[in-house]
């Protein structure tokens, strides 16, 4: 495939909201820090005061060392999947999405999973009809209501969920009323992370983030030259839009231009990093020898580096493949060659427009 799918901020100066909710709310949203111990909702107190029912087809609820935990499930299509620290504004007008919001608030501490459904159209059968394959993933992210606000039956709830985790669904519990609910455990990282390996790659990582992101910068500046020169984009650059996206919606005076793929990685791993709730033993000291970062940091960045173009969908099945992955380091190998991948492709085309601008 010849095809470049390049960022959507190197050629739109689209605007951003930094507020989800339009200017009427603005001094009635209900929000939760939680980053302090006073929360009232949140993973941990999930983890501590929710359990499966009593009647579970399984008498033994522990699976793998870790206690089976019912969950309600919004659904989403896969392309919308949230990796750890990222956050969604939703607004859940529906009476079913509004019970289940009510039901997750009341009996599962804010924390609520994000359902993620794949489509796939198969041949169409005699009757001219396709057939449509709806699946539903088992890895499921777990997310907390950090924001809310009930606006009534005209409005329904306005709220914001942050990832705070990630679980894998075991079974579907029901789906009575008109919501889905399951029983679901919750994936940690495997054993520890080997902290000097993990920190050679995380310091490539951040190198290939930076060189990435110039180059970026310097195929923009040569698209512009040539479509002020010659009208339009070299036929194999496709631009992704970003203005389907409800992010890019502007409410406020408070806008701002899209951040480049270097400031998103470092947003990323900032929210990563202060929503990780996994704890960690490792110390950052190997006999004489200090690497960079530690095993948390070396985390943050193993989810941050999935989230650094302008629209999620342009890394869907990277962000899955990240969801599915056992430990960190993996994570860490992964997106090394995604991005290294990346780079010598935008490098190719920065190559190609300057010789042909060179040329003319």
């Amino acid at each position: 495939n010849n095809n470049l799918n390049i960022d959507a901020f190197v050629f739109l100066k689209k605007k951003i909201t930094r507020n989800p909710f339009p200017p009427q709310f603005n001094n009635i949203v209900k929000t939760k820090t939680s980053s302090t111990t006073t929360r009232i909702h949140g993973l941990a107190e999930w983890r501590d005061n929710v359990f499966a029912p009593e009647d579970d087809d399984d008498d033994n609820l522990l699976l793998g060392g870790n206690l089976r935990k019912p969950i309600c499930l919004l659904p989403f299509p896969f392309e919308d999947a949230l990796l750890q620290g990222q956050t969604k504004a939703l607004n859940l007008y529906e009476d079913r999405f509004i019970q289940l919001f009510d039901r997750a608030m009341k009996e599962h501490e804010g924390v609520m999973g994000m359902a993620l459904i794949n489509e796939s159209v198969e041949d169409e059968d005699d009757d001219d009809e396709e057939n449509v394959n709806i699946v539903i993933n088992d890895l499921i992210p777990l997310c907390e209501v950090t924001a809310f606000n009930n606006m009534g039956d005209d409005l329904g709830v306005f709220c914001t969920i942050q990832c705070v985790g990630r679980a894998s669904m075991e079974y579907i519990m029901e789906h009575e009323p008109g919501y889905m609910t399951a029983i679901c455990t919750e994936t940690i990282d495997e054993g520890s992370i080997d902290l000097i390996m993990g920190d050679k790659i995380a310091t490539s990582i951040d190198d290939m983030i930076k060189t990435l992101s110039g180059l970026e910068s310097e195929l923009y500046e040569c698209l512009q030259k040539k479509q002020e020169r010659d009208g339009t984009l070299p036929d194999n650059v496709r631009i992704i839009s970003s203005k389907t996206s409800d992010d890019f919606v502007d409410y406020d005076d408070g806008d701002e231009e899209v951040p480049s793929r270097l400031e998103r990685y470092q947003q990323a791993y900032k929210e990563a990093y202060e929503s990780d709730m996994q704890g960690y033993l490792d110390d950052n000291t190997i006999e004489g020898y200090k690497p960079g970062h530690n095993a948390r940091e070396l985390t943050a960045m193993s989810w941050a580096a999935y989230s650094t173009e302008s629209h999620v969908a342009l890394d869907a099945e990277h962000r899955i493949d990240a969801l599915d992955t056992e430990n960190a380091l993996d994570r860490l190998k992964l997106a090394l060659f995604i991005l290294t991948e990346k780079c010598k492709l935008v490098e190719e085309e920065v190559r190609i427009n300057k010789a042909d601008l060179d040329g003319a």
